[in-house]
């Protein structure tokens, strides 16, 4: 298990006639949360998998919002203790439960619900949320991106995630990091997102890709 998703080498791949079909359950090899959900892949729908971690929700380990409620499975198994499968849970006449910036935190836990990017890191707060991170501290951030784990996600990364894609590199010192786009897999479009991002042309990371 390479990435420590909890779902065996066997069960995953890299290979994008695998991994990159519409709503395909199958995930890659070394990314562990490969929809950027808060949730291992292992911790979602394994299909045939036997899986080595606890299983959190039975949701689709490539589709971040299970339900297309507005909220990530993560959110809502890990925060909002509501189900990730009902697009009515929370209830979304409830005032507490609108998001009206869009980050993915309901206002009644937003601490600025007119901020999407409290800290000013250029995450998410949503996601950053529920990968564990401080939206509140501009120097808790997560590392994607950061393909080669210097503590900085920059256009260095993009080059090396490009020439990954293309075949000119073998390897990358932190695959985990690899996909800035978070549709599952790593190809150039992840280089080409990261790089924008660097140069402000994107705003925030993640960009969640189909």
């Amino acid at each position: 298990d390479w990435d420590e998703d909890g779902k065996p080498n066997d069960c995953e791949s890299s290979t994008p006639s695998v991994v990159n079909v519409p709503g395909s359950i199958a995930t890659h090899i070394w990314l562990p949360d490969s929809d950027g959900d808060g949730l291992l892949d292992g911790e979602e729908a394994a299909g045939a998998c036997i899986v080595t971690v606890i299983p959190i929700a039975p949701t689709h380990p490539r589709q971040r919002d299970t339900d297309g409620d507005g909220f990530t499975d993560g959110m809502e198994a890990l925060i909002l203790n509501t189900d990730p499968r009902d697009p009515n849970s929370p209830d979304p006449t409830d005032p507490d439960f609108q998001d009206m910036d869009g980050d993915g935190i309901p206002e009644l836990y937003d601490l600025d619900d007119r901020d999407s990017d409290y800290d000013g890191d250029r995450f998410l707060d949503g996601y950053e949320v529920v990968q564990g991170y401080d939206y509140t501290d501009s120097a808790d951030r997560p590392p994607l991106g950061d393909v080669n784990n210097d503590g900085l996600a920059n256009n260095i990364d993009a080059i090396m995630i490009f020439n990954y894609a293309m075949g000119n590199i073998t390897t990358l010192p932190k695959y985990a990091n690899a996909d800035p786009h978070i549709n599952g897999w790593i190809n150039t479009v992840d280089a080409i997102v990261l790089y924008n991002w660097s140069l402000g042309n994107i705003p925030l990371l993640p960009i969640w890709g189909q």
